[in-house]
């Protein structure tokens, strides 16, 4: 008699290892982005901290959950360690990119609406997809 797997045990096949192979890849990418902008960010404002702080404290949070993304997605070969590592992953994206966005809107006055735009329409997607893979999570479970 076979023990019925539930969602949290259930492991992927070996054709699919790819897709962790590609998350924990592009979350590691992304790190070094955020940590490259971070530096650069405090290199910008040594004389006045104060003025980056928030966007300091954002991009330090972001390369840390990047890296622990990207972490859990190279040793994931179970579909709920995978889902939770992309929702990570796509949460971290969407906050990196706001931020960027909201420090350029109030510092700077030339900020497009078509970049809004665009930037809006990018955000909603990686809500819908972050609030997907909670769906599957839970419907699949």
């Amino acid at each position: 008699m076979s023990v019925k797997k539930t969602f949290w045990q259930r492991e992927l096949d070996k054709d699919s290892y790819w897709m962790f192979q590609q998350l924990s890849t592009t979350s590691f990418a992304l790190s070094g982005f955020a940590f490259t902008s971070l530096s650069l960010f405090i290199g910008l404002f040594a004389d006045r901290p104060s003025e980056a702080a928030d966007m300091i404290s954002i991009l330090l949070t972001c390369t840390v959950l990047f890296l622990l993304s990207g972490e859990m997605a190279r040793e994931a070969y179970k579909i709920s360690k995978w889902l939770l590592a992309e929702t990570i992953y796509l949460a971290t994206l969407s906050t990196l990119a706001i931020s960027f966005w909201f420090y350029i809107a109030t510092k700077f006055s030339f900020v497009n609406p078509w970049t809004t735009a665009a930037l809006s329409v990018t955000i909603g997607y990686l809500a819908y997809r972050t609030i997907h893979n909670v769906y599957v999570a839970v419907k699949v479970r």
